[in-house]
């Protein structure tokens, strides 16, 4: 189809997809990264100019590509365990946790002689659990009640001591706590290492539904992730993070690319296979 054509303008939209590259070995699953808002992709070159000093107007004499960085940037905004790795350049484990009881674990050792909301009043205590249940709290020998502290979170794990406590305290008594913690097996609760990785390599795919324009497949066979920006945890608006994948060649047809194709390529979809 020639241009000029109304055919030709585009209204994007579509899915990214990423396929790890771990220790050289290409993933075998290709992982979607949820709703992108923006996908783009800049090329920049880093010329070598030399002009002419033969007359006034200083021409360009010569010009020469020296290097070439081409980044694909995205926007997104589902923060899947996954995607908080990619953003904070770590990995994904899995904690897990038994329903065992834990008694007269110790909070404090010795809590300064007062009362214990003068000593204490106000502060919080993390267990170091999560999904905590049947919490009592003791002062050395000598059992608290609810004018003494509270569960503040107890799916945090995360205890209160409350300021009108008028428990004495004498400086050698310990805080203890008991509770038993709910069980955790599986893939449950993630946990994402920040920092880990040093490098996290892919290869990068997006398939266009557009609204208007033709439709394409982006292929980049082998690109380097790291985050661009920072990462919001608290904010008025929905969150979002952004990724540069920074091309590299595969000119060697490690994970798709070859001589002839080293970097990256779209592939328009052809007529046929094309919905009416």
């Amino acid at each position: 189809m020639p241009t000029p054509s109304s055919d030709y303008l585009k209204l994007g939209s579509g899915e990214c997809f990423i396929r790890l590259i771990e220790a050289g070995v290409l993933a075998d699953e290709w992982r979607h990264l949820g709703n992108v808002e923006t996908l783009e992709v800049t090329t920049t070159d880093d010329k070598l100019v030399k002009k002419e000093s033969m007359t006034r107007a200083r021409a360009v004499y010569k010009s020469v590509t020296r290097s070439r960085d081409i980044i694909i940037r995205l926007v997104g905004d589902e923060f899947s365990p996954e995607n908080l790795a990619l953003m904070m350049m770590g990995s994904v484990a899995y904690a897990t946790q038994t329903a065992v009881a834990v008694v007269d674990q110790v909070l404090m050792a010795d809590v300064p002689a007062s009362t214990l909301g003068a000593a204490l009043g106000g502060q919080f205590f993390y267990v170091g659990a999560l999904g905590i249940n049947t919490v009592t709290l003791k002062l050395g020998a000598t059992s608290l009640g609810a004018s003494d502290f509270e569960v503040y979170d107890p799916a945090m794990g995360l205890i209160r001591v409350l300021e009108g406590s008028a428990e004495v305290t004498d400086g050698a008594k310990d805080l203890l706590v008991s509770y038993t913690p709910t069980a955790i097996t599986g893939k449950n609760s993630p946990v994402v290492r920040g920092g880990t990785e040093t490098e996290i390599e892919a290869q990068f795919m997006f398939m266009s539904d557009n609204t208007a324009g033709e439709n394409a497949i982006l292929r980049a066979w082998r690109v380097s992730i790291s985050p661009d920006g920072a990462l919001g945890w608290i904010s008025d608006e929905f969150a979002q993070f952004a990724l540069n994948l920074a091309v590299q060649s595969d000119a060697d047809g490690n994970y798709g690319g070859s001589a002839a194709d080293p970097l990256y390529h779209a592939q328009f979809l052809p007529n046929t296979l094309i919905p009416a």
